[in-house]
């Protein structure tokens, strides 16, 4: 069984893609930490009150960073 991952840390540690990895490892600390809450299942309304922030405000950083992943993938 996986340990969870509870850290942006340990969510870059458990990427095996090096592409992905360097893509990632170059992102801002906080849009890893807004993938990090939806993996743990959060919605984009709850990281936005839990990281005090507009919704809009998570929801184009998700949008840019998908952007992003479709010119690797």
């Amino acid at each position: 069984m996986d340990l969870p991952i509870v850290t942006i840390e340990s969510l870059l540690d458990n990427i095996e893609n090096v592409q992905l990895f360097q893509l990632l490892q170059s992102t801002d600390s906080n849009t890893l930490q807004i993938i990090l809450l939806k993996l743990e299942g959060y919605s984009n309304k709850e990281i936005a009150r839990m990281l005090a922030a507009d919704v809009h405000a998570i929801n184009m950083r998700l949008y840019r960073l998908r952007k992003k992943l479709k010119k690797y993938f």
